[in-house]
C-alpha cells in the first residue's frame, strides 16, 4: 500500500567512484558492485546496482580447448550452456583470442560445481605464461559470479587453471 513520506529523502552509496544525489540519481565512472541506501526518517531501504564494463566481451567467437569437456560451451554467450569438467584437479580452459588483446575485466559465471581456487594466465604465443590474477578461498559447490575488474594484460591466449 502506498503512504506518503513526511520527511526528506537521504541517499547514499558505497564504493569508489560513484555518487548519488539528493534526489536519488545515481552515477558511476567505475565497474562494479554498488549498494545504494535510502532512509526516510525511521524507513530505510538498500538496494544494489551493478556496472558493468564497457569493454565487448573478447570471448564471443574465440576458439576455447579444455583439458576436458567441451570449452566452447563456456564462451558461446549462452547462459544455459557450460564447460563441464572432470571432478579431479587440475582442470584447464584456454581460450585463443585470435589476436594479441588488452584484457582488463572477467566475470565468469559458475553453477555449483565451482572452484574454489583458481588461476588466470596470459600468454603472446601459448608456451610462454604470465600470471593476471589467482583466486583463493572462493564459495564452492554454489552458484556464483566471480567479477574481476581492472586489469591491463596484453595477451592473444587466457588461460583458467583449477
Amino acid at each position: 500500500d502506498p503512504f506518503t513520506l513526511t520527511e526528506t529523502t537521504n541517499w547514499s552509496v558505497d564504493g569508489v567512484g560513484a555518487t548519488i544525489s539528493a534526489t536519488g540519481l545515481f552515477e558511476s565512472t567505475a565497474k562494479g558492485i554498488f549498494t545504494v541506501t535510502a532512509t526516510n526518517g525511521a524507513i530505510s531501504t538498500t538496494t544494489t546496482v551493478e556496472v558493468f564494463p564497457t569493454n565487448a566481451n573478447l570471448s564471443i567467437g574465440a576458439t576455447a580447448t579444455s583439458s576436458t569437456g567441451n570449452g566452447q560451451q563456456a564462451i558461446d554467450g549462452n547462459l544455459l550452456t557450460r564447460w563441464e569438467s572432470a571432478s579431479t584437479d587440475p582442470q584447464e580452459i584456454t581460450i585463443d583470442l585470435g589476436e594479441l588483446k588488452v584484457i582488463t575485466d572477467f566475470i565468469i559465471y559458475w553453477e555449483t560445481a565451482s572452484s574454489k581456487e583458481y588461476i588466470i594466465e596470459g600468454s603472446e604465443n601459448g608456451i610462454d605464461w604470465t600470471p593476471i590474477t589467482a583466486q583463493n578461498n572462493m564459495a564452492a559447490g554454489e552458484n556464483r559470479i566471480d567479477r574481476l575488474y581492472n586489469f591491463s594484460s596484453v595477451a592473444r591466449f587466457v588461460r583458467l587453471t583449477s
